[in-house]
């Protein structure tokens, strides 16, 4: 789970990458924003990861999920592929939300297991 966490918060964290926006009337649209949230709802236990960046593409955002697939001039394009990979093996799966222009956000969830209560016994 760190190796996606930590996986998403690069992402998030490279999109912003001289991506201030100018002419911005508040500190929260002009700085680069990353924010974690985590809740637990009816699929388990959820982690979304949030910036404000550029957003992602209509076009890129149905190739994200590929492997080898990048926009970026680095990196390989495994990093969310090997996340889902991490994920789906432990029931999971990750979810993406975008708008041009207004940022992206990327919710991990897995299923939360409650630990097995022990019988009462009367004495």
């Amino acid at each position: 789970m760190r190796r996606v966490i930590a996986n998403l918060l690069l992402n998030a964290s490279e999109a912003m990458v001289g991506k201030s926006k100018e002419g911005a009337i508040d500190d929260a649209t002009a700085n680069p924003l990353i924010k974690i949230e985590s809740r637990q709802t009816a699929r388990g236990i959820e982690i979304s990861v949030t910036d404000n960046g550029p957003g992602i593409a209509p076009e890129n955002l149905e190739r994200i999920f590929e492997p080898l697939f990048t926009t970026k001039s680095f990196g390989t394009g495994l990093g969310l592929p090997a996340s889902v990979n991490i994920l789906e093996r432990h029931g999971g799966g990750l979810d993406v939300a975008s708008t041009p222009g207004s940022g992206a956000v990327f919710t991990m969830w897995i299923p939360a297991t409650a630990a097995p209560q022990a019988e009462s016994r009367a004495a």
